[in-house]
């Protein structure tokens, strides 16, 4: 079984000097934690240069037949340590889910948010469910979705399926003096299911027209989200919001882009207690 690695953290800038493992290894892995949004302050790097670094990381390892894996990503820019909860509050899930989308832009080929299991009181409140009590130190009799995290994380992964392809696209607009705000993700399963990724950084609202060019055939999106309405919830109900219909002849759509908001439009009709699509 080849080796991952150099596991290294903080998503460093690629320097091929210090690599003298290539052959020993099947994959490349980097880890991020002190990204922060652009015009942000607090960070060690601004998400546009994580894009950047990855984008190099990815070529390089690409370059050598390799894959490359984002195998730890998460938030220690707003405090971590003991039971502190932002790791896993809503800010912190957009710049991950943000950080993500760019990710699969750059080329990365896979992204695992940490983490999925974590009793909470070790190092911060990074689960995405909730399985310890750290009032009374003991197992609670439940398990249950933990705010933010749970839900975010969930709506950007539960549509993307393995070996999905990642298509062409743009943004034109979104920008404020921070920089880019809006950002896109575009995929396609091997069974030809379609999921189209919005994340807006910015406080403010977008008025948005989507154009999905190249179609040959209509197709049904349906469109979910996280909003701040939703935020710090334990109860969040993530099923289908809206359908479109676009076609060849009728291929754009207009909608607005909510604040601080993740946004999917996909192919796939999935209720709250249907199945992600893992796998086809």
């Amino acid at each position: 079984m080849p080796i991952s690695g150099p596991d290294w953290t903080d998503l460093p800038e690629l320097e091929p000097a210090k690599i003298d493992f290539d052959g020993y290894i099947g994959a490349y892995d980097i880890h991020s934690y002190m990204s922060m949004f652009d015009g942000e302050k607090g960070g060690m790097y601004t998400l546009s240069q994580a894009e950047e670094r990855l984008s190099k990381w990815a070529a390089w390892a690409h370059a050598r037949h390799k894959p490359l894996f984002l195998s730890e990503l998460g938030t220690q820019t707003y405090g971590w340590g003991y039971s502190d909860p932002n790791p896993g509050s809503y800010k912190s899930s957009l710049k991950d889910a943000s950080l993500a989308v760019r990710a699969i832009r750059a080329g990365v080929d896979g992204v695992n948010r940490w983490s999925f299991i974590n009793r909470g009181d070790l190092d911060g409140q990074w689960q995405l469910v909730d399985t310890w009590d750290i009032a009374r130190s003991r197992l609670l009799p439940a398990i249950t979705p933990h705010p933010n995290a749970y839900y975010m994380i969930g709506l950007l992964t539960r549509f993307v399926a393995k070996h999905s392809d990642v298509l062409a696209s743009s943004v034109e607009g979104g920008s404020d003096p921070n920089g880019q705000q809006v950002f896109v993700a575009a995929l396609r399963s091997p069974g030809g299911q379609h999921t189209f990724v919005v994340v807006n950084d910015a406080d403010a609202r977008w008025d948005a027209e989507l154009e999905l060019r190249g179609l040959t055939t209509g197709m049904k999106l349906y469109r979910y989200g996280m909003r701040p309405q939703k935020k710090d919830k334990a109860d969040v109900v993530l099923g289908p919001e809206r359908e479109l219909q676009v076609s060849p002849q009728q291929r754009a759509f207009t909608e607005e882009l909510p604040g601080e908001s993740i946004t999917v439009y996909t192919t796939y009709h999935l209720q709250e207690r249907d199945g992600g699509a893992i796998a086809e």
